[in-house]
């Protein structure tokens, strides 16, 4: 969210950069996001102006520091470093940028092996000659490579795999048959069930589930229990109307702080899938935050119908536990399918 508000003040204030897009931890999806990170393109002459532009973005409350080439900017919800380059030297900077460090050393590593050097954002022959690189595909292929996705550079073998033309195949958006955990403008969702089942058409997915928060989540708006009949009219509306994709009338239900349920086992079996999520920490420890998700799992109302919802308790570093979902559904005839999976 910093780094996209960042960018729309960004470009909301005209600053004269080419594009702007985030680099780092953040690009390569890690787990543990490190830093924010910004790389923008901008001919030479407006660097400086592009510079001086973030500094005096709305969210930038100071400058911490400057260089020719990069500013880091404070924020009232973190720091934000954003690097600037040319834009025939954009894919180098955005590899180098990117990471992660034991990706780009093997990267500098390669490029000596070909007269090349790789360093400080920019690729160059030994003898001082530039070498263009508009874009990371470019860069790679310099380096004898196909391009290598942010997410596998980790520094471990993927160039190898690169050089092996075993490169693994990411998860892309074809590959995904449908989503199991979606709000409306029945709780605090931003679009109606109708138009959120509209567009789970357009994406090619084969079924999606409504789960709007149960009455006593933390959520601005919630699906109170007198609402259920009103929303299952709507959704079956929708089912009439909408063909060619199998609509689920799920909840997201609140583990409470004593670990039973928002609902009770009644209005839950009327669901198509139930997920459970646990919302407020109560001010309890990890370990009862995990016995509460426990206490869920063991729940018999979980189970419903042809669906089997379980949740997994996966601690964070703060001791608060993160949502993880087994879930086994049968759907358009087929054999039951378990897949566990973060939400």
């Amino acid at each position: 969210m910093l780094a996209s508000t960042v960018i729309r003040e960004a470009r909301r204030a005209g600053l004269p950069a080419d594009s702007i897009s985030p680099t780092g931890s953040l690009r390569r999806y890690s787990p543990d996001i490190g830093d924010v990170s910004l790389l923008a393109t901008a001919s030479l002459p407006l660097q400086s102006e592009v510079l001086t532009g973030f500094g005096r973005l709305p969210s930038a409350v100071g400058v911490l520091s400057r260089t020719p080439s990069s500013v880091t900017i404070a924020t009232a919800r973190g720091t934000v470093t954003v690097h600037v380059t040319s834009p025939d030297q954009a894919g180098a900077a955005m590899a180098w940028h990117t990471g992660s460090r034991a990706h780009t050393d093997q990267l500098i590593v390669r490029a000596e092996h070909r007269n090349l050097v790789f360093r400080d954002a920019h690729l160059h022959r030994a003898n001082g000659a530039g070498v263009m690189a508009f874009s990371e595909s470019e860069l790679y292929r310099h380096l004898d490579l196909p391009y290598i996705a942010p997410e596998m550079r980790d520094g471990r073998d993927e160039i190898a795999a690169a050089d092996a033309g075993a490169l693994p195949t990411l998860v892309s958006d074809h590959h995904i048959r449908g989503d199991l955990h979606t709000h409306t403008t029945w709780s605090d969702g931003r679009d109606s069930l109708e138009t959120m089942v509209y567009a789970a058409k357009q994406l090619g997915y084969e079924y999606v589930a409504i789960t709007d928060h149960s009455e006593r989540a933390w959520s601005s708006r919630k699906l109170a229990l007198n609402d259920i009949p009103r929303q299952r009219a709507d959704l079956e509306g929708v089912r009439e109307k909408i063909n060619g994709i199998q609509i689920l009338h799920g909840i997201e239900v609140d583990i409470m702080t004593d670990g039973s349920l928002d609902f009770d086992d009644s209005t839950l079996e009327g669901f198509d899938i139930v997920l459970a999520s646990l919302h407020d920490h109560g001010g309890q420890e990890g370990s009862r935050l995990t016995e509460r998700y426990l206490q869920a799992i063991r729940h018999q109302a979980l189970e419903v119908g042809v669906l089997k919802v379980e949740l997994l308790p996966s601690k964070t570093s703060d001791g608060f536990c993160e949502k993880r979902y087994r879930v086994k559904v049968r759907l358009l005839g087929q054999e039951p399918r378990t897949r566990t999976f973060n939400l």
